[in-house]
């Protein structure tokens, strides 16, 4: 058995890893596309900041990109992450800490 197949055995669902999300999916739609990704980027920054925003309201029609997963998806779950650090690290460091890698990879 391949470490890879090792990893996702260990894993108890389906879901991508930050890396996979982050590194690979959003990486591949900024350079697909920079100036529609700036718009990702602003509604991202907003989903950091708890700011109220209707994720369901979106167009995201709008928002369409060749490569990965739908934007839709990618946002909603990028917004579950955060809650997740949130709940795992309550004076907000899993939050700052997974933004600033986000900000690494896409700044």
């Amino acid at each position: 058995m391949t470490s890879k197949q090792l990893e996702q055995k260990k894993r108890k669902n389906s879901l991508p890893t930050y890396q996979q999300l982050v590194d690979v999916d959003l990486v591949n739609k900024k350079k697909e596309n920079p100036k529609l990704f700036k718009k990702v980027f602003k509604i991202l920054r907003k989903i950091y900041q708890c700011r109220l925003i209707d994720l369901d309201s979106i167009d995201y029609n709008k928002l369409q990109f060749k490569f990965g997963l739908p934007i839709e998806i990618v946002l909603k779950l990028l917004k579950w992450m955060f809650i997740k650090e949130d709940l795992e690290h309550w004076q907000g460091t899993g939050r700052n800490k997974l933004w600033e890698g986000i900000c690494q990879q896409l700044t």
